[in-house]
């Protein structure tokens, strides 16, 4: 009995979580000042003088716990309204300071300081600040203690300074950013690192190990921040949009204006809301050929979705935010109607969104109304219009509770209601706990309800941190009948998993390498008929070398299985052995020319073959100008993809399950060119040709699909799958941020297309014919401006 008693003390817990014995052992006290603070980057305020000074910093890369080879300072002061960071950062040779001019939130090659702070001290997330030698602002959101969200945008501000003894940073960090518990006295987590280009070294006032499992929760503590009133925000963000559309001679042209709104509750909870929304995408999503049965995946790229995205991840994407404003077609138009004009996107009418954080419980919630949407079509000679998409409101909430240290556990629910349609429904739990903290166990629970019920599960059990050796095992299964297409996002349903892999791994410098390891990797997929869907496994290294050149190759075999898709709702075709091999080599990624190429090759023995390449390279041509080229070419050959299913007879049971051989070429670039005018005015130039070519032949029809047997078959179709899709999207975009939060916007979008001589590929013949080719371009002004009161 006694045995069991230990269960119920704080001390097995102790055991389970032993982060809990440790306290930060770093502490910084932050001095009040009533002086007006002028953001110069100087530090000649009598006020820095007054503040505790914090050195002691400690280098983390190239070599752990070692002395940093200049001494960095840190002092913290306050009011009622700001948060005062100044870093003083010595240099022995100030001329070779390196910082580069670019976009805010856009990572140069520079030396840098970072501030970070956990102001809930919940060791679970921080708020990041970061600059560099010219004032370059970047800002993220940490949370799960090292996972990040970059998409988090505030307005704060910075002022840096070069002289004769390094270079300095003034940060000014408002507490109405800062979500915290509002009482008398403040603790918050704390921590600054600076980064030494020249020298590729990284330095930390409280150093945090690198075979550490944790991140925030490591954090020293900067105390002393007393009797600051309740932070009150109130945020207007108007904005007015012009765009003009020309395309085939026609032009149109679109006004819109709006609002979006946040509102502070206290110093815990944040309302959003939107009038009138713009959520218009700046730059286009890429290119992209899909020739399976499975929805091509989206980056979410509209700030009102981008904001706290981080609240609502779970293992299973239970709300995917481009559901919202889709393209609509819900419903399809009527058999013979011929369609002359539909919408690109659904208009969405409203939404609001409400995040914060109380007692440990992090709470989410938003909702989201789109418009109707309708089709003009031509019906026998009249023009009607056909609804393509209902009303429909979205809804999702989410709660994530704090436990123990560094340990949490959620819930998520979801709901698409329709004025017509369907309705659909998701909801789940999960969790992610730190055991004898280099371990962790995850997991999810999830559900779905639409005009079926479905599950979904997933388990993890790992080891993340220490030194040498990281495994792990993990498990899911999600049922043939789990549905969350309406609000979230899964590659596919009718499958199990189950994985274990191993990583080997050194981060101190031996010989002539920095670090390097190797990892092996073995996993299984079946279905729920048992049909097996993958069985394989995967192996390699990489090592980075003291010239901070880097190299990896991994090795890939991939057992007898089955594919359960490719025939579109038939039997299950035999997948042959195939071999894989990829490569990835770099240069030192600091210099002002970097380059590098990924390669991929693989094989089977159904005599199918495929070889990719991926070349790279990067120039610093000035310290304002960067230009990417990034080309990649794959060249495939498949001895037998799916053309098409026939029934003879129309009796609804197919007859012939037609495949041919196809020969594919698929040959694009992303250029990308950023110039820097000043911090706050910058332009950026994109532009992504696009070919993929493919021909058909030796058509055949599946005889024994157990065995990967065809037979010739005698195939005419009225429109030959042959293909040659030729793409030319570009983006011009000239930002300015004219004050704090405000930012005026000139952009201009082209986007070719051409599908002309299908399956023939000639790369010169098809750039030069999509550089001709009819298509559309867009000129849009935005300008926002913000106020805060």
């Amino acid at each position: 009995m006694q045995n069991f008693e230990i269960l119920k003390t704080p001390f097995f817990l102790l055991l389970l979580f032993p982060s809990t014995l440790f306290s930060s052992a770093k502490i910084i006290t932050a001095t009040r000042t009533e002086e007006r603070i002028k953001i110069d980057g100087k530090l000649d305020e009598p006020s820095w003088q007054l503040a505790e000074p914090s050195s002691g910093f400690i280098q983390k890369y190239p070599v752990e716990d070692t002395v940093p080879s200049e001494s960095t300072t840190v002092r913290v002061l306050y009011d009622n309204k700001n948060l005062y960071v100044g870093v003083r950062a010595f240099d022995s040779e100030p001329e070779k300071i390196l910082g580069r001019l670019s976009r805010r939130d856009t990572w140069s090659e520079s030396d840098n300081i970072t501030v970070y702070i956990d102001s809930y001290c919940d060791k679970r997330t921080a708020y990041t600040f970061q600059t560099n030698p010219v004032g370059v602002k970047l800002d993220w959101y940490i949370y799960n203690d090292w996972w990040s969200d970059w998409d988090w945008n505030a307005v704060w501000d910075v002022g840096t300074n070069i002289d004769s003894l390094g270079w300095t940073a003034e940060f000014s960090i408002p507490f109405s950013i800062l979500r915290f518990q509002n009482t008398d006295s403040l603790t918050f987590g704390f921590e600054v690192n600076r980064y030494i280009s020249k020298k590729r070294e990284t330095d930390e006032w409280l150093l945090i190990p690198k075979a550490a499992s944790g991140f925030v929760s490591l954090f020293g503590t900067l105390r002393g921040i007393t009797d600051i009133p309740t932070p009150r925000q109130i945020e207007f963000l108007p904005y007015g949009m012009g765009k003009l559309t020309m395309e085939e001679g026609e032009k149109d042209y679109f006004f819109n204006a709006g609002c979006d709104i946040k509102y502070g509750i206290g110093s815990n909870f944040i309302v959003d809301a939107t009038v009138n929304p713009d959520f218009g995408q700046v730059e286009a999503d890429p290119s992209e050929l899909n020739l399976s049965v499975f929805e091509t995946y989206y980056s979410e790229k509209r700030p009102f979705f981008m904001e706290r995205k981080d609240l609502f991840k779970t293992d299973f994407q239970l709300f995917y935010s481009r559901r919202i404003g889709k393209c609509p077609g819900y419903f399809s138009v009527l058999p013979g109607d011929v369609v002359k004009e539909r919408p690109d996107f659904t208009k969405i009418l409203g939404a609001v969104k409400l995040t914060g954080k109380m007692n440990g419980s992090n709470f989410g919630f938003l909702e989201a109304v789109t418009s109707p949407e309708y089709a003009v079509v031509d019906s026998c000679g009249a023009e009607r219009k056909r609804l393509i998409e209902p009303l429909t409101n979205y809804s999702v909430f989410r709660l994530k509770q704090d436990v123990f240290e560094s340990s949490n556990v959620g819930f998520t629910a979801t709901a698409c209601n329709r004025k017509e349609g369907e309705l659909a429904y998701s909801g789940g739990f999960d969790w992610n706990l730190k055991i004898l903290n280099d371990y962790t166990q995850e997991g999810q629970i999830a559900f779905s309800k639409t005009d079926k019920k479905g599950y979904a599960d997933y388990f993890r059990f790992g080891k993340t941190g220490g030194k040498l050796l990281n495994c792990g095992i993990s498990y899911s299964e999600v049922s043939k009948s789990f549905d969350i297409k309406d609000m979230g996002y899964i590659y596919r349903n009718n499958k199990r998993n189950a994985n274990g892999w191993f990583s080997i791994f050194t981060s101190a410098p031996w010989w002539i390498t920095y670090r390097m390891g190797s990892n092996f990797s073995l996993s299984g997929t079946w279905n729920f008929e048992r049909v097996s869907l993958y069985r394989g496994f995967s192996s390699g290294f990489w090592i980075t070398f003291r010239n901070y050149w880097w190299i990896n190759m991994f090795l890939g075999h991939h057992f007898p299985s089955y594919n359960d898709w490719i025939t579109r709702g038939g039997p299950a075709l035999y997948v042959t052995p195939s071999n894989n091999f990829s490569f990835g080599a770099s240069t030192d990624s600091r210099k002002s020319v970097s380059t590098g190429i990924y390669a991929n090759i693989g094989y089977n023995e159904s005599n199918s073959y495929w070889h990719s390449y991926f070349p790279f390279i990067s120039l610093k041509l000035l310290s304002n100008l960067k230009l990417s080229v990034s080309p990649e070419y794959s060249h495939s050959f498949s001895y037998a993809e799916w053309v098409t299913n026939i029934d003879d007879d129309f009796d609804g049971l197919i007859d012939h399950y037609v495949f041919g051989e196809l020969t594919m070429d698929i040959l694009s670039a992303s250029i990308r060119s950023d110039i820097a005018f000043t911090k706050d005015l910058t332009l950026q130039l994109w532009m992504q040709p696009y070919i993929a070519a493919g021909k058909y032949s030796n058509f055949k029809e599946l005889i024994d699909p157990d065995k990967y047997e065809f037979t010739d078959f005698d195939y005419e179709p009225e429109i030959f799958p042959d293909f040659n899709q030729k793409f030319l999207k570009a983006n011009i975009v000239l930002r300015w941020e004219y004050s704090p939060g405000s930012i005026a916007y000139l952009v201009i979008t082209n986007a070719l297309s051409d599908f002309s001589n299908p399956g023939n590929f000639s790369p010169i013949r098809d750039l030069k014919t999509v550089c001709k080719a009819k298509g559309e371009r867009i000129y849009l002004i935005k300008i926002s401006k913000w106020w805060s009161i």
